[in-house]
């Protein structure tokens, strides 16, 4: 496996890069509106064809780990702007944290410190 760890290093940035998207995805599918990830991941789809085309015969596999991350960029990129103008949050209110996104957390853990002085 040797050979393929710089193929995998070149893939990671689109691998984190991938995170958000997937999250955003279920918000669309959940209110029924998978068309719009159908409108963004088709186009970034065939920028994916493209660039492997042109990067591969140079590069081999980390071209097309690169053409991926370059996918994955402009896929996240487009996202997050439809979301934006969709959902009418701001571009920097999905980036900011609140308090109350920590709700969750500090609830699950006032529950578990009231288990153990039980």
């Amino acid at each position: 496996f040797i050979p393929s760890v710089g193929v995998v290093r070149a893939m990671l940035p689109g691998i984190v890069i991938f995170v958000l998207p997937r999250i955003l995805n279920s918000r669309f599918a959940g209110i029924g509106q998978p068309k719009v990830l159908i409108a963004i991941f088709v186009p970034a789809l065939i920028i994916n064809i493209l660039l492997n085309l042109l990067w591969i015969p140079h590069y081999g596999g980390v071209g097309a780990a690169w053409a991926s991350n370059v996918r994955y960029a402009f896929g996240a990129i487009a996202l997050i702007i439809v979301y934006s103008i969709k959902m009418h949050v701001p571009l920097a209110g999905i980036f900011r944290f609140r308090r109350s996104d920590f709700d969750i957390i500090m609830n699950f853990l006032k529950r578990r410190a009231g288990k153990r002085n039980d």
